[in-house]
């Protein structure tokens, strides 16, 4: 099955506008709360939403999670991996 990656992404607020990175996550697998990785390093951020990345055929599909994450995540083949 081909494009069945789903990355977490946060959208924080920086001095430049809003941008995504990749959500921080703990030894156990949880989701470090407020938390991305930029440049390697773990940085927190208190304003920004939670948003999944994943690819439907050739197109980069950006789903907010407060909305579209669940409808998104359930539309997705069923073998579908959640990468973090």
């Amino acid at each position: 099955m081909a494009n069945s990656k789903v990355t977490l992404l946060r959208r924080v607020r920086v001095d430049g506008g809003w941008r995504y990175y990749p959500a921080a996550y703990a030894q156990n697998g949880k989701v470090k709360p407020e938390v991305v990785i930029v440049a390697g390093q773990e940085v927190k951020h208190p304003t920004g939403y939670y948003a999944l990345r994943y690819y439907k055929g050739a197109k980069l599909i950006i789903a907010p999670e407060a909305d579209g994450c669940s409808r998104s995540i359930c539309s997705l083949n069923a073998g579908a991996a959640f990468h973090h």
